[in-house]
């Protein structure tokens, strides 16, 4: 009698090929990337401009994993305009900005799957600033915290 041997591979590429915007995926350990500018009450950037307030190496992103500071990677655009984070959280979470090693803003995000890739990737659907709703930026093309 010949020995049938089953191949658990070939079933996950499968479930995954498989997957369309009306499955529900599961994490798979993609980041979530998400960008933003930092802009004052008048609308302009803090990072940015001939007379930036404040310097890129004076700003850190991080969060909290089992009660340890980890932090997140981020760059900056060229002129410094806007910032991308890749946040280690998929769906939700909470990040903290810092400035001059002092905290100052709390972000809470959630995200959707992406439509042109639900299986792979997300996006941000909703961000939290201090309890305040963040106004996405069409033109821009980012999330517009404000201090």
């Amino acid at each position: 009698m010949k020995k049938r041997t089953f191949y658990p591979c070939i079933c996950l590429f499968l479930f995954i090929m498989s997957c369309t915007s009306d499955t529900v995926c599961t994490d798979l350990g993609h980041p979530l990337v998400v960008e933003f500018s930092y802009i004052n009450e008048d609308g302009e950037n803090l990072f940015a401009g001939d007379n930036p307030r404040f310097s890129k190496d004076d700003f850190d992103l991080y969060e909290t994993r089992n009660g340890a500071k980890v932090r997140i990677p981020h760059h900056f655009s060229n002129d410094r305009s806007k910032i991308t984070a890749q946040l280690l959280s998929a769906a939700e979470g909470v990040f903290f900005i810092q400035l001059d090693s002092t905290l100052i803003d709390t972000i809470r995000f959630t995200s959707i799957p992406n439509e042109a890739d639900p299986c792979k990737s997300r996006k941000v659907d909703e961000l939290m600033q201090n309890n305040n709703n963040v106004n996405f930026d069409d033109n821009l093309s980012s999330w517009q915290l404000t201090k």
